[in-house]
């Protein structure tokens, strides 16, 4: 059987990571840390934002890129003043700022990755503090179990920049299966999932023992050159209508027969390019928590109507797995 989940930003924010909104946020704050911590004689005005303690060391590295407080400063200013909440729509009315508004994504992305890196290694208290999230219930429900993973071919096409997902089934199927299987037989299994990120992210996630996220912090020049380099890798909306992971992941949902929409925003632009050509399965679920029935029906117009209301299920998505539509795999 072939099932696939598509993931928007709202099936990683119980892990710690941000909405779009949220993001343009931290996109702003970061702009102004960086600009009260440069060292040329420029001073903005201090809004009240936390200043990040490493941002005079960031500002010097973008120098060498021709980025001055100057040009940050007008970026902000257009951030600041620009009403759509997000930085996709942003960097298309604005391409002059592409280079920085994908850098400071990155930052923002990699600073969110390894606080959830440290929070899956961490102390009792933040591991447990995840433990009724939905990640694993792909493990309680035993749809990550080597049976199913050997039977059945999952895809996860996932909307978001950031990797936990990949890490944390990483990490969780070694240890679950540590004896049974031994690392050369887990990362066998690993290997068959499929993971599609529409609109990029900081790197192909290896599930070679022990190589995790390369997030790891080193404050000289190279570290953030490697993270300008990794920028490029992000698309916004717009240039991801088309890409071949987009075309890639409509063939998985064209082949599969289960389809799961979790933490989706049901955004009308990442819709259109998903549906096109696209007729989806029967068993094609959707959470909606916190949308009403109106807002409902637009994504359901938005998807030609081949997503059915009676589908689309205001819960959580654990609630959904547990309640709506349990996961039975054969």
């Amino acid at each position: 059987m072939n099932v696939t989940f598509i993931l928007g930003a709202g099936s990683n924010v119980d892990y710690g990571f941000v909405t779009g909104a949220e993001l343009m946020e931290r996109i702003k704050q970061r702009v102004v840390s960086i600009l009260d911590n440069q060292d040329d004689r420029w001073t903005y005005i201090n809004i009240g934002i936390p200043q990040k303690q490493d941002d005079k060391f960031i500002y010097k590295v973008l120098k060498s890129f021709d980025i001055n407080a100057d040009y940050l400063s007008n970026f902000y200013d257009a951030l600041r003043l620009f009403q759509n909440p997000s930085i996709d729509y942003f960097l298309k009315e604005y391409p002059e700022y592409d280079l920085i508004g994908k850098f400071v994504i990155t930052l923002e992305i990699n600073e969110l990755e390894t606080q959830f890196e440290g929070n899956v290694a961490g102390d009792f208290e933040k591991r447990e503090s995840m433990k009724s999230k939905w990640y694993h219930d792909l493990f309680n429900n035993n749809v990550l179990s080597p049976e199913n993973i050997e039977k059945n071919k999952l895809n996860f096409v996932t909307f978001n920049y950031d990797r936990s997902l990949e890490y944390f089934i990483n990490s969780s199927f070694r240890q679950t299966y540590r004896t049974s299987l031994g690392e050369n037989k887990a990362e066998y299994y690993l290997n068959q999932l499929k993971f599609i990120h529409i609109h990029g992210s900081l790197g192909q996630f290896s599930f070679k023992h022990d190589e995790g996220l390369d997030v790891a912090y080193s404050k000289n020049p190279s570290y953030l050159e490697k993270l300008i380099s990794k920028s490029k890798g992000i698309r916004t909306i717009h240039e991801a209508r088309s890409n071949s992971e987009m075309n890639e992941a409509k063939e998985l949902i064209k082949d599969s027969e289960k389809v799961y929409f979790l933490g989706f925003g049901f955004n009308k632009e990442n819709l259109e390019s998903l549906v096109d050509g696209v007729d989806f399965p029967t068993e094609t679920w959707a959470t909606a928590y916190g949308m009403g029935r109106g807002k409902k029906k637009l994504a359901i117009q938005d998807t030609n109507n081949k997503l059915g209301l009676g589908r689309m299920i205001s819960c959580s998505i654990e609630d959904l797995f547990e309640n709506h539509s349990p996961i039975h795999l054969r």
